[in-house]
């Protein structure tokens, strides 16, 4: 008996365990059109800083909306990311936007991808405060609660 209370309080706390590191993990909300479902499917954000922006989305109650182009020419692909943060429960935008444009002189599909991918990390990475009050400004404007 000894053994079976030995054996469950451990799975216990093992499971404790997993589900505080799980509720430690942040992820951001994202709005984009089904254009790069697929590219969003098959990456993960790589930024520095992902830690400090996730947090201040989440206490925000924000989201970031993306919107990306990209064209690949006779000399060179080209992709660009803008991002506009969001409300997570209405459709409220920001005010601000951050955009990020990368190339390369490798035409690819496969390279176009990645360079999306990339802008959206850089565009991403560089949302501040200053974001987050424009979206509060746009929500005081509708009459609805703003967030720090």
């Amino acid at each position: 008996m000894y053994m079976v209370r030995k054996l469950f309080y451990s799975i216990f706390l093992l499971g404790l365990l997993n589900n505080s590191t799980y509720a430690e993990t942040c992820s951001i909300l994202m709005i984009y059109d089904d254009k790069i479902q697929t590219i969003i499917d098959n990456n993960s954000f790589e930024f520095k800083g992902y830690d400090r922006v996730c947090r201040q989305l989440k206490q925000a109650n924000a989201g970031i909306n993306i919107t990306t182009g990209s064209a690949i020419n006779e000399r060179q692909t080209t992709a660009v990311a803008v991002i506009r943060l969001q409300d997570t429960k209405l459709p409220i935008p920001g005010g601000n936007t951050r955009s990020s444009m990368w190339s390369s002189p490798l035409r690819t599909t496969k390279n176009q991808d990645a360079l999306i991918w990339s802008a959206i990390n850089e565009a991403t990475s560089a949302i501040n405060q200053s974001d987050i009050d424009g979206l509060n400004e746009n929500r005081k404007k509708l009459g609805f609660k703003t967030y720090p």
